[in-house]
C-alpha cells in the first residue's frame, strides 16, 4: 500500500479482503493514536452517528438526483 499526503493510504490492486483489513488496521491504529475507543458502545452516540450518516447519504442522493 502506498501512503499519501496525511497519511491515508492508497489500495491499488489490493483484494476486498486485504483492504477490509487495512482498513481495519488503520482504523485501530488511529484510535490508539488518540487514545480513542475502538468501538462505541454509547448508545446515544451511536444514534447521533448513525442520524448524521443518514442525512450524509440522503443529501448525497439528492445531489447527484438535481
Amino acid at each position: 500500500m502506498a501512503w499519501a499526503a496525511g497519511g491515508v493510504g492508497v489500495m491499488v490492486g489490493l483484494s476486498d479482503a486485504a483492504m477490509q483489513e487495512a482498513a481495519v488496521v488503520w482504523a485501530e491504529s488511529t484510535c490508539t493514536d488518540q487514545g480513542l475507543a475502538v468501538k462505541v458502545t454509547d448508545a446515544q452516540t451511536v444514534e447521533q452517528v448513525a442520524a448524521l450518516l443518514a442525512t450524509t447519504a440522503e443529501e448525497t442522493r439528492a445531489s447527484k438526483s438535481a
